[in-house]
């Protein structure tokens, strides 16, 4: 019974791979070995592109100007030099002034001290003309025009100079303890009136005077030939209103061994306060150089 199921086992498998080969129907090849696979090689590391260098974003001008101040050297503060009006009795004459004085640290000995001497048009009783009106120093001072390292005194003349010379005299010496000037450094420059007026304070008080600078005065040859103290003369060569005696002074005073130094300024009229502020002339830089002489 077993050998017949067996026999009967074996014929069924014979008919399926006969109607098998009969259909086309190959049996399926075994499966191929799996092929070796390469070695894989490493990924080269990706570079990404270098983006050009941004530029920082410009600073607002208020910080660039805010850097640049800092940067900047410090600068000095601008000066306040002032102008003060007063006023003082001397023996004969009640005087209005102005006196200026200059934003700047005063050596021991005290600062310098000009006296100006205006010209026919300061002349009155309302000191507000000299700084005003009057073409002067004072204006000149009183609107900043000029600046000097001195304290200079601007005084009003209420008659012609020549009834003025001592009280003027003693108003300088007042001056120059009040606001404690070097004693040695008081110079005086007179215009046109002022200038005639100038020329006799330095013959009348010359050791009270460092130096004398006259801008289209006149005066008289013989007057002046004795005078010592360093001087200069500047005259307009077309100034016929106040002549030309300064021309034959300066050659009388310089024969007797004096030091005046005329300066002939070409094409000029009588305006010869021009020299107050124009730098050319050097008058300040020359009033501002002299000292009195020791003895």
């Amino acid at each position: 019974m077993k050998q017949r199921r067996r026999k009967n086992a074996c014929l069924s498998l014979l008919l399926a791979a006969l109607l098998l080969s009969g259909c086309g129907v190959k049996p399926p090849a075994p499966a191929a070995a799996p092929e070796e696979s390469a070695p894989t090689a490493a990924p080269e590391p990706t570079v990404a592109p270098t983006a050009a260098p941004t530029a920082m974003p410009a600073a607002p001008a208020e910080d660039a100007a805010a850097d640049a101040e800092e940067d900047a050297p410090a600068q000095d503060a601008p000066r306040a030099d002032s102008m003060t009006k007063g006023s003082h009795k001397t023996t004969r004459v009640d005087w209005n002034y102005w006196i200026y004085e200059p934003d700047i640290p005063a050596p021991e000995e005290g600062l310098p001290l000009v006296v100006y001497m205006h010209g026919d048009g300061g002349k009155g009783s309302n000191p507000d003309r000299l700084v005003l009106n009057d073409s002067g120093l004072g204006r000149l001072l009183y609107e900043g025009t000029v600046r000097l390292d001195a304290l200079v005194l601007v005084a009003q003349s209420s008659n012609a100079w020549r009834s003025l010379y001592d009280d003027f005299a003693e108003l300088i010496d007042w001056t120059a303890e009040t606001y404690h000037a070097d004693p040695d450094r008081v110079s005086v420059v007179g215009c046109s009136a002022g200038g005639v007026g100038c020329f006799q304070m330095i013959i009348r008080y010359p050791a009270r005077f460092c130096c004398a600078a006259v801008l289209g005065g006149a005066v008289s040859p013989k007057q002046a030939a004795d005078i010592r103290i360093p001087l200069r003369i500047y005259h307009g060569e077309l100034d016929s209103f106040m002549g030309f005696s300064v021309v034959r002074a300066s050659e009388q005073i310089n024969a007797n061994g004096g030091q005046a130094e005329l300066i002939m300024m070409k094409d000029v009229r009588h305006s010869e306060q021009i020299a107050l502020s124009e730098s050319e002339w050097g008058l300040w830089d020359w009033v501002l150089a002299q000292k009195r002489e020791a003895g």
